[in-house]
C-alpha cells in the first residue's frame, strides 16, 4: 500500500531554512483553538462593569470594554492564547520536516538547541524536532504566522504559484492597453 500524498507547504526562514509544513484537518484546528481558549480565556467582565448612576433602568451597567484595565487584560489573554494555539499547531504536526531532512537540520543547531533547553530548564521526554522549531529556528512572529497560515492552507504550492501566472497574464494585458475580451459585434439595424 502506498502512502497518500500530503500537500506540504515550504515556509521559508530567515535562518535559512525551509520547514515543510502540512494543513491540518480544520475539526484539528477547531479543537487546539478550543484548548488554546481554556488556558488563556478572556478575563471575566463583571468585576469591571460599573453601575450607571441616575440610569433611566435600575440595575443598568456600563459594558466591561469600556474599562482601561479590563481592555489591557483582555488583550494580553489575546496575546497569549494566539501564541499557546501557533505552540499547538507545531506540537500537532503541522510542521512535517526541513528540505534536508530532521537528522540534517537537529545535527546542524544542536548546540543552540542544547544552549535553549538549558536556559529555558526543558527537561524530560521532548521531541527534539519540535523544539528546535518553536526554540530555534522560528526567530519572529512573521516567521510563526507563516508556518499557522500554510498550517491553515488548503492550496499547494503549484496551484498558488499557477494562478498566479494565470491573473499576471490578464494584469500585463491590462496595463498594456490590450483587452482579452472580444469585442461585441454591432447589432444589425432593423
Amino acid at each position: 500500500m502506498t502512502e497518500p500524498q500530503r500537500n506540504l507547504f515550504e515556509v521559508a526562514l530567515d535562518v535559512g531554512e525551509v520547514l515543510l509544513v502540512q494543513s491540518l484537518s480544520p475539526y484539528v484546528r477547531a479543537q487546539l483553538w478550543d484548548v488554546a481558549n481554556g488556558v488563556y480565556p478572556d478575563p471575566d467582565a463583571a468585576p469591571y462593569e460599573r453601575e450607571v448612576p441616575n440610569a433611566a433602568v435600575p440595575g443598568m451597567k456600563t459594558p466591561a470594554d469600556q474599562n482601561e484595565e479590563y481592555r489591557r487584560l483582555k488583550a494580553s489573554a489575546s496575546i497569549q492564547r494566539l501564541a499557546y494555539f501557533y505552540e499547538l499547531l507545531i506540537d500537532a504536526g503541522c510542521v512535517v520536516d526541513t528540505v534536508d531532512g530532521h537528522e540534517v537540520t537537529l545535527a546542524r543547531y544542536a548546540d543552540d538547541l542544547a544552549h535553549v533547553r538549558r536556559i529555558m530548564k526543558l527537561e524530560g521526554e521532548r521531541n527534539d524536532f519540535q523544539d528546535c522549531v518553536k526554540y530555534v529556528l522560528l526567530r519572529s512572529g512573521v516567521e510563526i504566522r507563516a508556518v499557522a497560515n500554510a498550517g491553515n492552507a488548503s492550496l499547494t504550492n503549484e496551484e498558488v504559484m499557477r494562478g498566479i501566472r494565470s491573473f499576471r497574464y490578464y494584469v500585463e494585458r491590462s496595463a498594456a492597453g490590450t483587452n482579452h475580451y472580444r469585442k461585441a459585434a454591432p447589432r444589425p439595424e432593423g
